[in-house]
This record gives structure tokens, sequence and C-alpha cells, in this order.
């Protein structure tokens, strides 16, 4: 998987440091102060460019302006993991997407959701888990479109 590789380049060799990260910025359910902490750590260019965007055009780019860019860029990582609608509602996909959805932008406890879903306290947390992963996965690809070059070196 190379976009794991660079993810765990970028941060030393520790791919969980990146996913506690992003963790925590996907608990912080919109939070400015804790997702412009998350954005400090990460300090992705993605982030930077999406925070420019928001802002008006003379104006100084602040720590929560790219709390908000990145809680953007989380919400659009959901929904690049939406499958297509094609495919039918109780596939796996379809759970990654559905809990990354219900748990970090609606807010749903983790025992609503997995009784929404009809699997067990532990499927969900090993589900909840991949769903991170997934997550990662889609904001270094989101990144590497920032460095075309850097991707596949």
């Amino acid at each position: 998987m190379a976009e794991g590789g660079v993810i765990v380049a970028a941060f030393n060799g520790d791919l969980r440091q990146f996913q506690q990260i992003l963790t925590r910025a996907l608990r912080s359910k919109g939070n400015l102060l804790t997702l412009a902490r998350c954005a400090g750590q990460l300090n992705l260019s993605a982030v930077e460019q999406r925070a420019r965007e928001l802002v008006a055009e003379e104006s100084v780019v602040t720590d929560i302006d790219r709390g908000r860019a990145l809680w953007d860029l989380l919400k659009e990582a959901i929904d690049r993991l939406r499958p297509a609608d094609s495919e039918p509602e109780p596939t796996p996909a379809w759970r990654l997407y559905a809990i990354a959805e219900g748990v970090y932008v609606q807010g749903k406890p983790a025992k609503e959701m997995a009784s929404e879903l009809g699997i067990s306290p532990r499927t969900f947390h090993r589900e909840r888990r991949a769903a991170v992963e997934a997550l990662a996965t889609v904001m270094w690809q989101i990144e590497s479109q920032m460095h075309p070059t850097d991707a596949t070196s």
C-alpha cells in the first residue's frame, strides 16, 4: 500500500501517530480549538490551501481557519468513503461510511450506531478503527494531490 508508506514516512515511521491525531480531530465533532491543534500537528498542505480558500483574499490565515479547513477536509474524506449508490447497503464499505458519518459527523453514540447497523459493540469498535484507517488513507491521498511528484518517490 503506497499511500500508507507515504504516511509513515511523513510521521517518521509512526502511522499510529497520524491516525491518533486524525481520531482526535474526528472526535472533536467540529471543536475549532481542538481541530486547530490537530491541524498544526498534521501540518498538511491540503489544510493550508483549504484555509486560504476559506478566508478573504487579503486576510491572514489563523489557526482557527486551519481547524475549520481540517474539519472540511475530514468531512470530504468521509464523503469519499461513501460507496456508489448502486452498491447494496449492508456491505462492509457501507458500514465504514455509516460509522464515520454517524459517529464523527452526526455525533451518534457508539452503542446506537452498533444497534442501527445490527453489529456487536466489539465488531463496531473494530470497524470504527478500520474507518479511521480508511480516512487516514483518503486524507493522505488528498495531501498527495498537493505534491504529485512526492507521491511517487
